[in-house]
Order: C-alpha cells, then sequence, then structure tokens
C-alpha cells in the first residue's frame, strides 16, 4: 500500500468516527428551558465532558422527578455509569434526550447484618465496584470492593476490570470468567425506579427479580442492590505464555484441553495470539485459598507506563501492517516479531493476592486509554467449546485479517438464573474478539469475520453490552434481528417483554437502538 492509499485510508477514518460521534455524543449542552426539572451539579470526569447537560440524582426520589419530567416532555432518559459499555447500547441519539448520573445516597453502602457466615448490605447502584480512574471522585473507600474488604467480605466474581457501576454490571450480564461462581449467587433484591416513577423492589425468587436483574436499562433506572456477601478469600495461581501445541487450545480425545481446565479451576481466561508467527497463549489461572500467606500480588505485564507505551505503538504498526494483506508472508513476518515481545516463554507469573486485586486482572491496564479497546462477545453453551475452536482454528490460519493485532480472550460464566442473560439456562463458552479503538479500519467489518463463524451454531447469544451485528445483516447462515433474538431467549422473552411494557408503557427508557434489536 502507498503512503497516498494509506493517508486515504486515515482520512476516511477519521471522517467515519466524526460521523459516530455526532450520533452519539460524548456530552450534550443542557436545555433547561425545556423543562422545569432542576439540574444538579454535574460531575467533571477528568478529560471527558461527562458533565454538560447529565442530571446528577442523590437519592430516590431525583430519580423519580427526573423521570417524571422525561414521560411528561416525551424524552428519554438513561442513565450513563463508568461507560464502558457502547454508547448506542446506553444513550439514546438524541440530544435532547436526559442522561442520569447516579450520586450520593445512590453511591453508599450500607450493612444490614453480619456474621460468621458473611454480611448482607445494601448498596447504591451507582456505587463503582473498584475506584473508577476516570471519574476524581472515586475513591478505594468509597468503592463497592473496599467497603466489602473493610468487613471482611466478597464478592463471589468480579469482570475483567472493576471500573463499572453495580447497575451497568448487572444490567447487561458482565461476568468474570468462572463456571463454578456467578454474581447472581450473591442478590438478595433489586430495587429501581420504573417509567411511571413507582418504586419498584423484588426480591430473588420472583419472575420480575429475574427479569429486572439483566434488563439494559428498559425496566426503569436501577437505584439500590441488596447483597448477601460471602467471607473474604484470596487467588491463588499463575500467569504463563505457552507455544499453541503446548497450550489449552489442544485436544485430547477429541475434545479441546481447555473445557476440562474450565471446570477443574475456580476461575480461567485465556488470550489467544493467532498470528501465524506467533500462535501462543496468554493462560490465567486462579483458585481460592482462605490464607493470605505467602503474599505474592498479581502484577499485569501492561501495569508499567514504559510498557503501555510500547503495546500502544506495536498496536499501531501492526495494525498498519494488516492494512497490507497480513495473508502474504513478508507482512506475516513483521506481525509476528512485533509481538512475539508480549508473550516470552518465561517462567510463570504467579500470584497469591486478594480477590479484589486479582480477580480484575485488567485494573492495572489503562484500558481506559492507550489500550481501550472496542469489542464483541459471543456467548455459546458450553457444549458448542470444540465446534467453536474447530471452526476458528482453521477459519483464522487461512484468513489472517482474523487475527488482527491483538488477541483473542476465550472464558467461560456460570449458568444465570436471570432470564436475559446470555448463560440463562445453560453453562457458556464466551469468545471475546478485540478492536483497538486507534484502530484504522473498520470494527464491524472485523467483528463480522467472528459472527460469521459462530452466530449459526446452536445457542449462540451476545453480550449486551458490545458491538452487536448490525440488524438485518446476514452473518454466515443467520440473520441478526428480533427474530434470533426471540429464538435464542425462547423460554422467556415474550414475558420478559410483557414486564418490560408494565414497568415502562411509555417508552421512557426504550431507545431507537433496543427497538431494532427487539423489534418493538
Amino acid at each position: 500500500m502507498t503512503k497516498e492509499q494509506l493517508s486515504k485510508v486515515a482520512e476516511e477514518q477519521k471522517e467515519r468516527l466524526q460521523a459516530l460521534d455526532e450520533a452519539f455524543p460524548v456530552s450534550l449542552v443542557a436545555e433547561p428551558e425545556r423543562s422545569a426539572v432542576e439540574q444538579f451539579p454535574p460531575i467533571v470526569v477528568d478529560g471527558v465532558k461527562f458533565g454538560n447537560g447529565v442530571y446528577v440524582a442523590k437519592t430516590v426520589a431525583d430519580v423519580q422527578k427526573l423521570v417524571d419530567a422525561a414521560r411528561r416532555d416525551e424524552l428519554k432518559l438513561r442513565v450513563a455509569g463508568s461507560q464502558h459499555s457502547v454508547k448506542a447500547a446506553v444513550f439514546s441519539g438524541d440530544k435532547r434526550d436526559m442522561r442520569v448520573a447516579l450520586d450520593g445516597e445512590l453511591r453508599l453502602v450500607t450493612v444490614i447484618s453480619q456474621d460468621e457466615a458473611g454480611a448482607v448490605v445494601r448498596a447504591g447502584a451507582g456505587c463503582y465496584l473498584g475506584k473508577n480512574p476516570s471519574d476524581p471522585t472515586s475513591t478505594w473507600s468509597n468503592s463497592l470492593n473496599g467497603q466489602l474488604e473493610a468487613l471482611g467480605v466478597a464478592l463471589p466474581i468480579l469482570g475483567g476490570i472493576s471500573h463499572q457501576t453495580i447497575a451497568g454490571f448487572l444490567q447487561t450480564s458482565s461476568s468474570g470468567g468462572s463456571l463454578r461462581h456467578g454474581i447472581a449467587e450473591a442478590l438478595v433484591a433489586i430495587e429501581w425506579v420504573d417509567g411511571l416513577s413507582h418504586v419498584q423492589s423484588f426480591r430473588t425468587g420472583s419472575a420480575e427479580f429475574y427479569a429486572a436483574g439483566v434488563a439494559m436499562g428498559l425496566f426503569g433506572v436501577i437505584t439500590h442492590v441488596t447483597f448477601r456477601c460471602e467471607p473474604r478469600y484470596f487467588v491463588d495461581g499463575a500467569e504463563q505464555n505457552f507455544e499453541m501445541k503446548d497450550s489449552l487450545l489442544e485436544k485430547a480425545n477429541g475434545r479441546y484441553l481447555l473445557e476440562d481446565a474450565l471446570a477443574r479451576n475456580d476461575y480461567l481466561h485465556l488470550n489467544w495470539f493467532a498470528q501465524r508467527h506467533v500462535m501462543r497463549t496468554m493462560q490465567w489461572v486462579g483458585n481460592r485459598v482462605q490464607s493470605m500467606e505467602p503474599f505474592v500480588p498479581y502484577d499485569s505485564v501492561l501495569r508499567s507506563k514504559w510498557m503501555t507505551l510500547l503495546a500502544a505503538a506495536v498496536l499501531r504498526v501492526g495494525n498498519l501492517l494488516t492494512l497490507f494483506d497480513p495473508n502474504d508472508e513478508p507482512v506475516a513476518t513483521w506481525i509476528g516479531d512485533l509481538l512475539l515481545k508480549f508473550v516470552p516463554l518465561d517462567e510463570p507469573n504467579k500470584f497469591h493476592d486478594f480477590w479484589y486485586r486479582a480477580l480484575p486482572s485488567d485494573d492495572q491496564v489503562d484500558v481506559d486509554n492507550l489500550i481501550s479497546l472496542h469489542f464483541t462477545e459471543i456467548w455459546l453453551p458450553l457444549s458448542q467449546l470444540t465446534p467453536a475452536l474447530d471452526r476458528l482454528i482453521p477459519a483464522i490460519a487461512a484468513e489472517q485479517r482474523m487475527a488482527g493485532n491483538f488477541a483473542i480472550e476465550f472464558y467461560a460464566a456460570r449458568e444465570s438464573p436471570f432470564w436475559m442473560s446470555p448463560a440463562n439456562g445453560r453453562d457458556v463458552f464466551r469468545v471475546d474478539v478485540f478492536w483497538w479503538k486507534r484502530n484504522l479500519g473498520d470494527a464491524l467489518d472485523f467483528f463480522g469475520m467472528y459472527w460469521d463463524q459462530l452466530l449459526e451454531l446452536p445457542g449462540a447469544r451476545l453480550h449486551w453490552g458490545k458491538f452487536l451485528p448490525i440488524v438485518g445483516k446476514k452473518y454466515g447462515k443467520v440473520t441478526f434481528g428480533p427474530e434470533f433474538i426471540r429464538k435464542a431467549y425462547s423460554d422467556h422473552i415474550e414475558e420478559w417483554l410483557e414486564l418490560r411494557t408494565r414497568f415502562d408503557p411509555k417508552g421512557v427508557f426504550l431507545t431507537s437502538h433496543w427497538k431494532s434489536v427487539f423489534g418493538i
């Protein structure tokens, strides 16, 4: 590719990003004259205009007033958490609509009871799980994890990062990598303000609880969540790189070793560098222990600022190389030479660390800036692990564009009782496909190569907060859209849609994105 061609590609990418920003703006200009609702003082987040036009609700009554105004003025109302989901999943694209952040009482954690078996706590849904580095009001001491650790109790699972709010983590069915532990086992009750400004509260065992736990904000504004937390634990494990032939991506007796490893360990995730001249895995495996000794902290390879800068440089160069044909041997060799430096065959990186440090293993990585990623996450029944890898491994070998300039992550999730969780009704195997946000090219085209391979497998579903396929477009043998969703969630979706209408009859929380996905 010539310098002129590269320049043209870069210009096209710039125009595409500008169009996306206009469709889903990061900030809004407040228009108080259109509504009598009080505009609360905005939160200012470092580097992002998160404050302009965002109403900050500090009490349940504040939320009710805002919902009243949205319903009266025929506006959409959506809640901004840490904004790690794609914008279309969170916000309306209309600048007139209302964005709300939760603060004050809606971030507080209250102990209801505590004994030797653990503690029951009621937490404001706007409370971050850990410290959110993008919000200067967020600290370790006011995080949920920090306050639970001070009580000597813990959650059973965390995601790869702990920046999310409680509501955001639950509503999109986010999950860490475990077949043994799931967040649902700790949930006792969920409270929210519905589209009629009524306060709803349901406990485990009710249909409404299982419908609202994963609802993408379409039932209302989650205000409080009650957890039953277990005694704190530690995680003992190791992170190590392997040649693919020596890794969990090898087969024995017709099944990949990964399947048994997922069942055998408390927590596991595997990153596969599928580039022709890399073909290595980074395997993170951890198990619970009660003893703190010997304390060995988990340290990420990308914890260092200089390693992060180097990684960003490699991602940039690798992306530019993929604009040539990565199937060509010279290009494939250059890409391999760059990435091999990040998956050396060194001794294992062992750790014996606190639950809140070890489980969100990407907290030490600059995921909000230099290593910020888009991704799609495909959830498959665990029984489809071998068929999925049998498709992906040869497909990527034949078409190196699928390998990209980063890794593909494989991990699992425990069966969930929440009706719209992608893990509802079965344990699942998950495929995370990453796209560096600064890449030149089209993320949807890149993800589409994986959707072509995997969406037609029985039971395929997707993470609600990440990139979804284009509604109406065919991938492999299936067309993504409302019919696909209804088939994937056939056990409960009709009842879930009826409850959504019951709790939000005026569509206060229903954006055009979700209308399109569900065919409403």
